[in-house]
Parts: structure tokens; C-alpha cells; sequence
């Protein structure tokens, strides 16, 4: 997706230059193995490193009650809440999100839009919140920070992102330390993760499917439940970052024992 946008100019810089600097370093850090499946193609030559990101869980260890964003935004406590917060961009999906939330039979749930609006692009989404007869079912809200965004998270049933392209995904990984489920689409590099856990359901870029996924954890209490039981633990045992800096240690220990070596004898295998 991303060589895809101003294409000729990105892969004339990667032959002329950036493809060489690639090749000659020590490794490529890649923070999920989707992501370096997703770069394989362009046949970099130097050792893959795969480590993930990770989340403050100091910042998640004491949530804040339900109700408190419900509260400042006037939403019912009882009122099915759908979640999207990233970027106002055309990468994330809302042009699938928007859709797929008006089609899927969610009874009066409320889809929140959060994040901030960089061009005019956020024009086109309140434009699709009118076509699709969303008007009283959506909202649209500047980028939450801090405490304001677990509080959203928090109270959300559903955190919904259905990007084109994602590397990584931390606002996904924040949402499960929220202890709230989650729907992604395939493009976000951590989807097998978040699959094979059972913390969320990981679908095609496609309004069908989302809608259907979206339609059917709203409707499910039980699932949403299941999921949610799971969740915190899950990014405790995979994201918490002092265990990934321990990892990193290693990592670093390992690739400077492999730069002191002789030429003939340095090598780096490749995960």
C-alpha cells in the first residue's frame, strides 16, 4: 500500500539509493513477522531482526470506571459503543468503516470517530455519515490523549480498525490492555497474533465482511466477554515492554559479537 502512493518516485529513490543502505546494514528490525513477509519482495539482503513493539502497562494498570467518556459525551451507559481512534486518513479504512457500520444490524450502537484531521480528508467521512444515514448513530471527535483515550477505550464494546496498511498497530494493543475486543483487518501486521489469541476476530479490507464482523460482536455479549477476559493478559505476556527490552539486549549483544568477528566468519542467521 504504502510503494503504491506516489509509486514512481518511492521506487526510483529505493533502486537509486535507499536499497543499497538497506542491504549493507547489520539487520532490518521488523516489528511483527507480517511485516517482514510484507517487505520480502523487495529481496533486502541484510538479516531480518523480528521484535515487536510493547505499551507502558503502568499506564493500563488502574483503568478508570465505565462511564467516565460516556459521561462527558452524553452517550447512554446501556447504548452499544463502536470505537475508532487513529489517524483521520485514508490508509485506516473509514471508507469501509462507515459503511459497514450503517448495514450491520447494531440496533441503535454508537460509532465514535477519533483522531486528528491533518488535511480535508475528514470532510469526506462526516460527508459518508450523511450518505449512509449516520448522522444520529456517529460522532466525530479531535484526537484523545492520556487518560481520555482509555477512558473511550475503556467504555467502547468494540474497537474497530480496518486500515489498508498497518506495520504495526498500537492503538490495537492499547484497546486489548483496555480490556476491550477488538475487529482489524488483515492489513494490520499483527492480525495472526490477535486471531490465534481470540481476543478479536481479523477480517478482509472489505465493508461485507467487516459489517458482518462488526454485527456479530455487538450482538454476542458472551463472545465480547470471552475476548475481553483475555485480553489484558494477553498483552501483558506480549507487549509489556520491559520484557522486550530484555529481549533487546540480547539482540544488540548478539549483532555486536557478529560485527566483531572477521569478515569471513560474520553472519547473522535469519529468523
Amino acid at each position: 500500500w504504502s510503494l503504491s502512493q506516489n509509486a514512481l518516485r518511492k521506487r526510483f529513490y529505493l533502486a537509486w539509493r535507499l536499497k543499497s543502505h538497506l542491504d549493507h546494514a547489520a539487520a532490518i528490525h521488523y516489528t511483527a513477522r507480517q511485516e517482514q513477509l510484507d517487505v520480502a519482495p523487495l529481496g533486502i539482503r541484510a538479516p531480518a531482526l523480528v521484535e515487536t513493539n510493547g505499551v507502558d502497562l503502568a499506564e493500563f494498570e488502574e483503568l478508570p470506571p465505565r462511564g467516565a467518556f460516556r459521561g462527558k459525551h452524553g452517550i447512554a451507559p446501556d447504548r452499544p459503543l463502536v470505537l475508532f481512534l487513529s489517524r483521520i486518513h485514508q490508509k485506516k479504512g473509514l471508507d469501509l468503516l462507515v459503511p459497514a457500520f450503517a448495514r450491520a444490524q447494531t440496533g441503535d450502537a454508537l460509532l465514535v470517530i477519533a483522531g486528528p484531521r491533518g488535511d480535508d480528508y475528514h470532510r469526506q467521512v462526516e460527508g459518508w455519515i450523511q450518505e449512509h444515514g449516520l448522522a444520529d448513530r456517529a460522532i466525530m471527535l479531535d484526537m484523545l490523549h492520556g487518560r481520555d483515550r482509555i477512558e473511550a477505550m475503556v467504555d467502547a464494546d468494540l474497537f474497530v480498525l480496518p486500515s489498508y496498511q498497518e506495520n504495526f498497530g498500537i492503538v490495537v494493543v492499547e484497546a486489548l490492555a483496555s480490556g476491550t475486543p477488538v475487529v482489524i483487518s488483515d492489513q494490520v501486521a499483527i492480525h495472526a497474533e490477535i486471531a490465534q489469541a481470540g481476543v478479536g476476530e481479523v477480517v478482509p479490507a472489505e465493508v461485507s465482511p467487516l459489517s458482518a464482523a462488526i454485527g456479530r460482536w455487538l450482538g454476542d455479549q458472551a463472545l465480547r466477554a470471552s475476548a475481553a477476559a483475555q485480553a489484558r493478559a494477553f498483552v501483558r505476556r506480549m507487549y509489556d515492554w520491559d520484557r522486550i527490552a530484555e529481549r533487546w539486549v540480547g539482540h544488540y549483544e548478539h549483532l555486536a559479537a557478529q560485527a566483531s568477528k572477521p569478515p569471513r566468519e560474520a553472519s547473522v542467521s535469519r529468523p
